[in-house]
């Protein structure tokens, strides 16, 4: 027989879950790139709370509007990769900084989780991971380093005018019907918006563009998701460099990104859900049993619950 448990301000007890998720365009955002500095160096915040055993991708390959995908052809062939990166539970705000170097066996360090990868075995230094004549880069995720689910963010910033024939327009991805991408440039998809989940600090500044061997955000760390995505997506909030390298490791001495992570501040949302694993319970089992787990919902991962 069972009978139906009603609850009177009894505490059950609290176990708080997570699983991987899904993220939106704009979720992470990369705010800094090294190009002057062996190993490569880029500097990423998530603008939402991560979960655990998120799968997440990062690569330069280029995308391909007529296909859909990655394109995967190179002038170097083996100066592209991909990052498989399967994180820790990481708060909103976080900044990570994360290095890829290239060769016989490439490494990347500094993401915190898991990490696998795919390319970059171009033993020359200078050509892996980026090419001389700037890259692009997208985070997403997706079934492997070329199928895509969903598109985070993306990034270009091609040197020259012209690349492989292709016009380099400053502050833009490839104009449509341009050609098939390669390592030095990218289309944007439609997924994304330029200005706010992508950006193109692309163009030589004497030829009326942004480009910079190394690239730095500098504006707000305190607003919404939207607010913060508006500044970085604004070429006008970066600072660039041909020759020098930035200190874009989060919270060293002199540091872009000073501070405890989380660095960036955004408010905090408020839980969606609640629930009850079970209301039922047998007749006469021993005091102590477990009638059911609570549960919440919420986007904030790195929250804990306390149930009344």
């Amino acid at each position: 027989m069972y009978k139906k448990l009603l609850l009177f301000a009894c505490f059950l007890g609290m176990i708080t879950s997570f699983n991987a998720q899904t993220l939106a365009p704009g979720d992470i955002a990369i705010i800094g790139t090294n190009y002057d500095v062996v190993p490569y160096e880029m500097t990423i915040v998530n603008l939402a709370p991560i979960a655990a055993n998120t799968v997440i991708r990062i690569t330069d390959y280029g995308y391909d509007e007529t296909t859909g995908t990655f394109g995967t052809t190179s002038v170097s062939n083996t100066s592209e990769g991909s990052i498989t990166w399967t994180t820790t539970a990481l708060a909103a705000g976080t900044v990570t900084k994360l290095t890829i170097s290239g060769g016989a066996t490439p490494v990347v360090t500094g993401l915190p989780g898991t990490v696998t990868v795919t390319g970059w075995s171009n033993a020359t230094a200078t050509n892996c991971p980026v090419p001389a004549g700037g890259d692009n880069w997208f985070i997403f995720q997706g079934n492997s380093p070329t199928s895509i689910n969903n598109f985070i963010f993306a990034w270009t910033n091609t040197f020259s005018a012209t690349f492989n024939a292709i016009n380099q327009p400053a502050g833009q991805f490839n104009v449509s019907g341009s050609g098939a991408p390669n390592n030095n440039n990218s289309y944007l998809p439609p997924s994304l918006t330029l200005g706010s989940t992508a950006i193109a600090l692309n163009r030589d500044p004497s030829n009326g563009g942004y480009h910079g061997d190394n690239n730095v955000y500098t504006g707000i760390f305190i607003g919404t998701k939207s607010q913060i995505l508006s500044e970085i997506g604004n070429v006008s909030k970066w600072t660039r460099s041909e020759t020098v390298a930035f200190n874009i490791t989060p919270g060293a001495i002199g540091s872009s990104f000073p501070g405890i992570n989380p660095i960036f501040t955004l408010p905090n949302s408020i839980p969606t859900d609640i629930g009850l694993s079970a209301t039922a319970i047998n007749e006469n089992v021993a005091a102590g049993t477990t009638v059911g787990v609570l549960s919440s919902v919420d986007v904030d991962a790195a929250n804990t619950f306390t149930y009344t």
